[in-house]
């Protein structure tokens, strides 16, 4: 069965316990496999691995990673075709008993589509690709350029990915001999207008403005300015102008430093959509009530199916604590502090689950068609939403 690490906090959750295991020798067994790749090539990558990890010389080593790439090549055999998102398979020994072999399995179809395929073998499963993604948030679109180059991007958290390069054939200002200036100059505008019309068209056919939060727009000299207010973009497009930025490069170098120079404007982008999220919350207090706050009264909210929207504060430090004995006994909290270590019917050990609330939240919200947006407390906003008990909802109807 997948794992389907749907949204942040559960892929945060798996990496953080994948992280935690160290293997003896390179034992431990990483594979990614993208939405379009056939996994009966995985496969057989995989028995040809087999083959050849006969050769390790430890006799250990040798035996735990023979045993967890079988256990890869029967798992994977299960499947009828690679997930939509892709696939990522963690495998190997997480005994911490010297001689003890407890070959374990996970496999994990993250939130976002895998894009690389990748077989690694070391003594730490390889998580980069998947704390990339979680690097990754909102999606912009990047432009830099000048009158010779322009260069289209999106960038994701921290990665650039260049998509369209144009160039031009508008010449320098310097007119060549025996040409009049005006006629020379009047070429030049023509040649201008018309490559400025083609960065136009391929930010039209590049840029799907639906997908992204916003736009960054760099390069040296003016002409940046000139394309941004003239007819060049349509409104919509100029009016999610996050930044612009004089650079001194176009292409790679110039992407890079136009995000060097644009993080402060991308960090408040990305505040103030929190910011109106959670000034969203004080005004319906103010205005209709439809809206509740406080751990309680949001489960509550959402045990009625009247919760549409939940505003939670990663700063929240809370669980839901199941505990139960054998006789019977069993006992649910929502706390910040479970002390109860012993029935209080029969006096055993009692036996404890903790849940994240984030995790009882999303389950929650699942099962009811509601939606969970978590919130810094990097605003004042954010703070205040933390001290009125960390979380929110929008409801659908008032309640109680």
């Amino acid at each position: 069965m997948v794992i389907k690490a749907d949204s942040k906090r559960k892929l945060e959750n798996l990496i953080e316990e994948l992280e935690s295991i160290r293997g003896r020798g390179t034992e431990l067994v990483s594979i990614y496999c993208p939405h379009d790749y056939e996994l009966t090539e995985i496969v057989n990558q995989l028995r040809e691995e087999e083959a050849e990890a006969g050769n390790i010389k430890s006799k250990r080593t040798r035996k735990n990673v023979q045993s967890a790439l079988s256990k890869m090549v029967d798992h994977l055999k299960e499947f009828k075709r690679t997930p939509d998102n892709g696939l990522a398979v963690f495998c190997g020994n997480v005994s911490e008993r010297e001689g003890k072999t407890d070959i374990k399995l996970w496999d994990i179809e993250p939130f976002k589509e895998i894009e690389i395929k990748l077989y690694r073998c070391g003594k730490e499963f390889k998580l980069g690709p998947l704390k990339e993604m979680l690097e990754e948030g909102a999606e912009y679109g990047m432009i830099v350029m000048d009158t010779r180059n322009a260069d289209l991007g999106i960038l994701k958290g921290k990665k650039v990915v260049p998509k369209q390069h144009i160039s031009s054939i508008v010449p320098g200002k310097s007119k060549p001999g025996g040409q009049s200036a005006a006629r020379f100059e009047r070429v030049r505008e023509g040649l201008l207008e018309d490559y400025l019309k083609d960065v136009g068209e391929a930010v039209k056919q590049v840029f799907n403005t639906d997908e992204l939060k916003g736009f960054i727009v760099g390069g040296p000299g003016p002409i940046k300015e000139k394309f941004i207010d003239d007819d060049y973009l349509s409104k919509k497009l100029r009016d999610n102008i996050v930044a612009v930025k004089g650079t001194s490069y176009t292409g790679n170098q110039g992407f890079q430093e136009l995000l060097s120079k644009s993080r402060e404007e991308l960090r408040e982008t990305e505040l103030k959509e929190e910011k109106d999220l959670i000034q969203e919350v004080f005004d319906r207090l103010r205005e209709n009530g439809k809206v509740s706050y406080g751990v309680d009264k949001v489960v509550k909210s959402l045990e009625m199916g009247a919760a549409e929207k939940i505003i939670v504060s990663e700063d929240l430090d809370i669980e839901k604590v199941i505990a139960s004995c054998d006789c019977g006994y069993k006992k649910e909290e929502i706390t910040d502090g479970f002390d109860l270590e012993s029935c209080p019917e029969c006096g055993e050990n009692l036996n404890i689950e903790e849940k994240s609330i984030f995790d009882v939240f999303e389950v929650m919200a699942e099962n009811t068609g509601a939606t969970v947006e978590v919130v810094s407390t990097d605003t004042s906003e954010g703070e205040q939403l933390y001290k009125m008990g960390g979380v929110a909802a929008f409801l659908r109807f008032r309640i109680e």
